[in-house]
Order: structure tokens, then C-alpha cells, then sequence
């Protein structure tokens, strides 16, 4: 059965599901593809009830009502009969998905399916709904995430599996439960042992400003210790890291140590912190930037810090432009600086952090490298 245009299935007026798959027998191959419309479903919307039958969604809007699960309250829009779970088979490429319900992370009692074709995830909307969409060009294998817990499981596994993270939403963090409270930031790759890519794909991080003044400011928002990290936004500028509140200091740190180097490429994006955008700290720290908009918003002597190496750690360049102390230092061959040169940043460890060859030009109150 193929069903395609702007029509209504109404389940739910009627207490039932908007679709049965199958009739409930083993060797039951039905097969259902969605091409558009509207579905509405009481305890569930679609409903696989067969050992060989599929689901094929490439577009729609599906809802469903709360089901009582051991008392959480939870949603079954797209759902199997238990006894088939392994043998039915609910592939989405696209739609439109209401009342919180995520095919890409579709959680009951006993599983959590992702029913999300490759080659696509989910954006959340922040009004319950989410959305399937193609993902950006090179995110393949990506891991989603959509709050503050998915960093929190990424950031926390111990096998430190993640490559790469795909941005489905904006996300504000609680100031009161970050990633990693003792070194006082939120997102924390800690001797990871292969590079780590995150695409902010036009979404914002951001936090809650505390209102306990006794409480200080996070230091970052990224922090790569002992760690390669790159940041990109395949959004082309619409991606964010911090924000005008000035809560946290640096939108984004690496930090080394005597055995481990620690480097952050930034390709693309825009980070805000309140003393500094990009900080390193350790000899053997390394900042990459290649593009991007970058600002801070409180100077310090009455000067800009947006992009800065901890003083005593920083690499030392001899009257003769050759390196003299190998230390940390920035590459910068791209990117948009508020009342920073850097090409002339004010300290007295470095003369530039433009790489050779390229030029950091005044617009405005911005300097642009190219």
C-alpha cells in the first residue's frame, strides 16, 4: 500500500491506531510506504503487527498520545509488536514527528531503536518536534545530539567511541550539571585517542546564567585536554558557541600536558567568550583556525584577549623569526576577530598568529584574515 498526498488519517478521534501493517501472523509481508499526509494515532500511530511485514516513511506529519510505561509516560508514534521486533522493519526518510516523539532515538521498556534511514537524522525544533532531514555532507556516522545529556554520554564513555558529532538542536546547559564540574566546563574530550570532529550545523550552545553570584563563571564550553578536536558548521556561519550573557569565560580551550598534545582546528562557526573566544594553555597546545567569527566581550588592561596562550606556555620566536622555545602557538589563515588583530595580539610571547603568507586586514570594527 502506497499512500501519498495532503489527506488525514484520524486514528485517535476514534481511539485506535491511524495504521495496521500485517495482521499478525509470521510470515505476513505487508508492506506500507508514506509518501505524505497527516496521521493520528491513539496509543500508536503506525503499527507493525507481522513477522516479515515493513514501513517504508518518506514524508508526513505523525502523532500519537502518552502511553503508561511502568510509569513513565512515553510515546509509540512508529511501533513494533514485541514479538516481531527483530523481523518487521520501519525505515524513515523523512517527516515530520510531534508530541516529542524521535524516530531516531525511539525508546520503550525493552530497546532503543533507531528507525532513521542512513544518510539522515533528526532536528528538534524546541516545541516537541522533530524533523527528518539529509545530513550535512561528510557528518556520515555522526553521532546526534540533542541536549545536554547526549554530550554527557559521549563525553563520559569510557571506550571514547565517537568520531564525530552532529548539532539536531540548540541546546542551552544547566550551569548546575555540566559534563565536567571539577575542571569547570561543559563539554570535555579527555585523552581521546583519535581526532574528534563536532559540526554545529547552525545550531547555538549556549548557557543559563547563573544567578548565584557566589558561583563563578565556566571557563569553557569545548575543552580538548590531551586531545584533537575540530569544530565545523556546515550551517556556513549560522553555528554558535556562547553568547552575549558572558557567563562562560572561553568558548573553547586546549589544554596539554607533558605526554599528551592537545590541538583544536576551528573551521567554520561563530564562539563568544567574556575573556576570550580560543585559549591554550600548555607547551604542547596547538589552535588551528581556518574560519569563523570571533569575539569577546570584557577587556583585560584595555585589551582584547579573543584568542590567547597562557604566557609562560607559549612557543618563543628569536630576533631571526625562527622558533627559539617550542611552546604552544595559533595557525590562523581565516576568520573575523571584534577589535582583535591577530596578527599583532598585544603580548609579549608573540608577534603574530597569522600563518605566513597570509594577511589580517581592518573592516570596521573586525579584522578579517585571508
Amino acid at each position: 500500500l502506497t499512500i501519498s498526498g495532503n489527506g488525514t488519517i484520524d486514528g485517535l478521534s476514534s481511539g485506535r491506531k491511524a495504521i495496521r501493517v500485517g495482521t499478525g501472523g509470521p510470515e505476513d509481508n505487508a508492506k506500507l510506504i508514506i509518501n505524505g499526509g497527516t496521521f493520528k494515532g491513539q496509543d500508536a500511530c503506525i503499527h507493525l503487527d507481522g513477522g516479515k511485514v515493513s514501513a517504508v516513511i518518506n514524508g508526513g506529519t505523525f502523532s500519537s498520545e502518552e502511553v503508561d510505561v511502568k510509569g513513565a509516560k512515553k510515546h509509540f508514534t512508529l511501533n513494533k509488536e514485541d514479538i516481531y521486533k527483530e523481523t518487521s522493519e520501519i525505515t524513515v526518510n523523512g517527516g515530520t514527528f510531534l508530541n516529542g516523539f524521535n524516530p531516531m532515538s525511539h525508546s520503550n521498556d525493552t530497546e532503543n531503536d533507531n528507525y532513521v534511514a542512513d544518510g539522515y537524522y533528526t532536528e528538534f525544533d524546541g516545541d516537541k518536534t522533530y524533523t527528518v532531514k539529509q545530513r550535512p555532507s561528510g557528518t556520515a556516522g555522526y553521532k546526534v545530539v540533542w541536549d545536554q545529556d547526549g554530550f554527557n554520554a559521549i563525553c563520559s564513555d569510557e571506550t571514547k567511541a565517537a568520531t564525530g558529532i552532529l548539532l539536531g538542536a540548540d541546546i542551552e546547559f544547566e550551569n548546575n550539571s555540566a559534563v565536567d564540574n571539577t575542571c569547570n566546563g561543559f563539554i570535555k574530550f579527555d585523552s581521546w585517542g583519535k581526532p574528534v570532529a563536532i559540526d554545529l550545523n547552525g545550531h547555538k550552545l549556549t548557557a543559563k546564567k547563573e544567578v548565584d553570584s557566589s558561583k563563578k563563571p565556566y571557563s569553557y564550553f569545548i575543552g580538548a585536554f590531551g586531545s584533537d578536536v575540530t569544530i565545523r558548521d556546515s550551517s556556513n556561519g549560522k553555528g554558535q558557541v556562547g553568547d552575549d550573557n558572558g557567563y562562560v569565560y572561553r568558548a573553547v580551550a586546549a589544554v596539554s600536558s607533558e605526554s599528551l598534545k592537545a590541538k583544536v582546528t576551528i573551521e567554520g562557526g561563530r564562539f563568544f567568550g567574556d575573556m576570550g573566544a580560543v585559549f591554550l594553555q600548555g607547551k604542547k597546545s596547538v589552535g588551528i583556525i581556518s574560519g569563523g567569527e570571533f569575539k569577546t566581550h570584557s577587556k583585560d588592561n584595555e585589551k582584547y584577549w579573543t584568542i590567547n596562550i597562557y604566557n609562560p606556555d607559549a612557543q618563543k620566536i628569536g630576533d631571526d623569526g625562527q622558533v627559539e622555545t617550542p611552546g604552544a602557538y595559533y595557525s590562523v589563515t581565516g576568520g573575523r576577530f571584534y577589535g582583535f588583530n591577530p596578527s599583532n595580539p598585544n603580548t609579549d610571547d608573540c608577534e603574530s598568529y597569522v600563518a605566513e603568507g597570509h594577511t589580517s586586514t581592518k573592516s570596521g570594527d573586525w579584522y578579517v584574515v585571508s
